[in-house]
């Protein structure tokens, strides 16, 4: 869904609601992740909960990056959308051409994907006119301008005082949430007759699982405060560090 904006307002103004929308629709996102987690967690396949923490995590670290660099930190996040359908479009093309035929609903998909990056590069250009040209993190050495993607999840955090978070969190989440040699060890164990696969539901680490995702999800909302300045942010930050410290003995940063 594309926000739809008013002919009448002032350039910030319109700035200010698509960063509200960006907040608001990443923290429905969460709500809907963080139930997820409870459901997996409930029914014991906590491995696959972990997979879904990882989402809640860079949604904590994508509103928190968008609500510090308001101004260009949106433009480049919604760029990066119509980049991605953009190249979704000429890729189905091309696949098209390969096959020597058209991809089975493959031609509604391209024009869908046509029409919604039409629609965003008019939505840019009306609210910003252009790409940001006053940010120094914009631009590398060399003079090109950065875009989304050029920010890792890690520099985000960096960029946002979360690298702990990101020790404490992302980087084991990421390797046991993928089908990796590291995150094998978690789903056998070794016994006097040999290896033994684990493919039952289990409520190992399930409390670890779920205080992590409350963490990310708070992460989340308090961008959200952040967003629609609610006033709620110091309490938020409270409920937080008080989770983190329950497993990494450490406070929020």
């Amino acid at each position: 869904m594309r926000p739809r904006l008013r002919s009448r307002g002032a350039g910030r103004d319109r700035r200010l609601f698509l960063l509200r929308f960006v907040a608001a629709s990443v923290l429905a996102k969460s709500v809907k992740t963080l139930n997820a987690v409870v459901v997996l967690c409930d029914q014991g396949w906590t491995a696959d909960a972990v997979v879904l923490l990882r989402s809640l995590f860079e949604a904590c670290v994508t509103v928190a990056f968008l609500c510090k660099h308001k101004i260009w930190g949106t433009y480049l996040y919604l760029e990066e959308d119509m980049r991605g359908c953009e190249k979704s479009a000429r890729e189905m093309r091309e696949l098209g051409k390969d096959a020597g035929s058209v991809v089975a609903g493959g031609s509604a998909v391209e024009q869908e994907l046509e029409e919604r990056t039409r629609e965003a590069r008019a939505l840019l250009k009306a609210v910003y006119g252009g790409p940001p040209k006053a940010a120094a993190m914009l631009w590398t050495k060399k003079g090109r301008r950065r875009r989304w993607k050029d920010w890792t999840v890690r520099d985000r955090c960096e960029a946002v005082g979360l690298s702990s978070l990101y020790l404490a969190l992302y980087r084991w989440a990421s390797c046991e949430g993928r089908a990796g040699v590291e995150s094998l060890r978690w789903h056998s164990k070794e016994s006097a007759s040999g290896p033994v696969f684990q493919a039952v539901p289990t409520d190992e680490n399930l409390v670890l699982y779920l205080r992590a995702s409350v963490v990310c999800f708070l992460g989340v909302l308090s961008g959200f405060d952040d967003a629609f300045k609610l006033g709620c942010k110091t309490r938020i930050r409270k409920a937080m560090s008080k989770e983190v410290r329950s497993f990494t003995g450490r406070g929020h940063p």
